[in-house]
């Protein structure tokens, strides 16, 4: 997310040579960071499995989830657009399926049957703003298999990147236009190939 440097909660987020697990993203809370005689000292670090932990979710993965739904970087311009009925339409497009070892992320899991659907609550149902609400779903929903997907086909791109850049996969095969997290498919006229 962006930068948070008032010391308020917000977390720096990084991946060394550590094999290359998803358990094993770190964190550096912003407030850990100190900068004294020109020397930058951190006071904490977090592995994506004790955050996970801590909040009740059942994985490291289920943070990918929570992360989708309550707007990151490249799924917030469609969650967290100002007008209302659009982020009320790309809500609604979001649902979950069963997710299967051979998921590549790149809209492989759109076509599943219905028997493997199920909708997102509605935003009556489950509001985005009700981020306990949203933690306690996320963590049934990945503990059942599941993952999310989209009817829309930028916020469909959007969730698969995401799912990709924080598992450290090859995102190399989508848009310029995903990376800088925007809605707008036709910003700079590509398309990501594999879903055409």
């Amino acid at each position: 997310g962006p930068a948070n440097d008032d010391g308020g909660g917000g977390a720096a987020g990084y991946a060394g040579d550590y094999g290359g697990g998803l358990g094993e993203a770190r964190y550096i809370p912003f407030d850990h960071l100190h900068l004294s005689s020109n020397r930058l000292h951190v006071t904490a670090i977090l592995q994506r499995s004790e955050v996970a932990s801590a909040i009740g979710l059942p994985s490291p993965q289920a943070m990918i989830e929570l992360s989708i739904l309550l707007g990151n970087d490249y799924t917030g311009p469609f969650l967290r657009c100002e007008n209302w009925n659009e982020r009320n339409e790309h809500w609604e497009s979001l649902y979950w399926v069963v997710s299967s070892s051979e998921d590549t992320y790149d809209g492989v899991s759109h076509g599943a049957s219905a028997a493997d659907q199920e909708r997102l609550p509605s935003q009556h149902e489950l509001n985005w703003s009700d981020i306990p609400g949203i933690v306690d779903h996320v963590a049934e929903k990945v503990g059942e298999g599941m993952r999310l997907t989209s009817d829309v086909e930028g916020l469909r791109m959007a969730v698969d990147f995401s799912y990709l850049l924080y598992s450290f996969g090859d995102v190399s095969g989508f848009s310029s236009t995903i990376a800088l997290g925007t809605n707008n498919l036709e910003e700079d006229g590509e398309q990501h190939e594999e879903n055409e």
